[in-house]
């Protein structure tokens, strides 16, 4: 199934899978706190420039998560 989601559309009834093995129902978090949601494999690649960039990717939310959470 795919959507086609626009700038400002509301968010649609998504289940997901947390890394602890909880399930999160996006639309549990609208007007209730700001989230991010970053999706991406290269991590668990087996190695190489996609892994160094998905690796670079998670640094990069570490070291700005006072920011992150201050905006």
């Amino acid at each position: 199934m795919t959507t086609n989601l626009q700038v400002a559309d509301p968010l649609p009834s998504v289940g997901l899978r947390a890394t602890d093995g909880y399930l999160l129902n996006l639309r549990s978090f609208v007007s209730k706190q700001p989230v991010l949601l970053l999706f991406f494999g290269a991590p668990t690649l087996s190695g190489g420039a996609a892994r160094r960039k998905g690796t670079a990717a998670i640094d990069a939310l570490v070291k700005g998560h006072d920011r992150l959470r201050e905006a």
